[in-house]
C-alpha cells in the first residue's frame, strides 16, 4: 500500500510537469499550510503548489499546524484525517476557535472514506470546506483550491 501510494504521488510530479501551464499559476502570494505525516505525500503537494507561485508550510501533525496558524498568516489549509497526536478533524476543529481563522477554507483528504459516508453531512458537521479521497487527483485539488483562494487558470 505504502508503495503504490509513492508511485501514485511520484506519477503526480510526473503529470504536473507536463502539465504545469494548464494549472494554475498563483498572481497574489496565496499560502497555503499542508498538514500530513506522510512525508511523501506533504512533499508531492509542495512541489506542485510551489510549481504555481504558493508560499506553503507543512506540518506532521495537527498540533504542528495549529502551532503554525499561531504563528503565521495562512489563506487555506489542508489536512490528512488520519495523523498521530490530533487528527485531521480535531484539528480542523481547533482551526475554527483560532482568532482570525475561524472562516478560512479548509479541505480534508483521506484514505479512509467509504462509499456509505454523505460527503455533504461530513462537511456540515465537521466543519469543513471539501473532503477528498486518496489517492488525491492533483488537478481536481488544484481546482478546489482555486474555488476558496485567488488562484488565476493559465491556459
Amino acid at each position: 500500500n505504502v508503495i503504490i501510494g509513492k508511485i501514485n504521488y511520484f506519477i503526480i510530479y510526473k503529470i504536473s510537469v507536463v502539465f504545469e501551464s494548464k494549472i494554475f499559476y498563483n498572481k497574489n502570494m496565496v499560502t497555503l499550510l499542508i498538514a500530513d505525516d506522510e512525508g511523501y505525500i506533504r512533499e508531492g503537494i509542495i512541489w506542485v503548489l510551489k510549481t504555481k507561485g504558493c508560499t506553503v508550510f507543512e506540518a506532521q501533525d495537527g498540533n504542528e499546524c495549529l502551532d503554525i496558524l499561531k504563528k503565521e498568516k495562512v489563506d487555506l489549509v489542508i489536512l490528512d484525517l488520519k495523523m498521530p497526536n490530533k487528527n485531521g478533524w480535531q484539528t480542523a476543529h481547533e482551526i475554527r476557535t483560532i482568532k482570525g481563522y475561524e472562516t478560512i477554507p479548509v479541505l480534508v483528504y483521506s484514505g479512509h472514506l467509504y462509499e456509505e459516508d454523505n460527503p455533504e453531512d461530513i462537511l456540515l458537521k465537521q466543519k469543513v470546506n471539501e473532503i477528498l479521497a486518496k489517492p488525491l487527483d492533483i488537478s481536481n485539488l488544484m481546482k478546489l483550491i482555486g474555488k476558496y483562494v485567488n488562484l488565476s487558470e493559465d491556459y
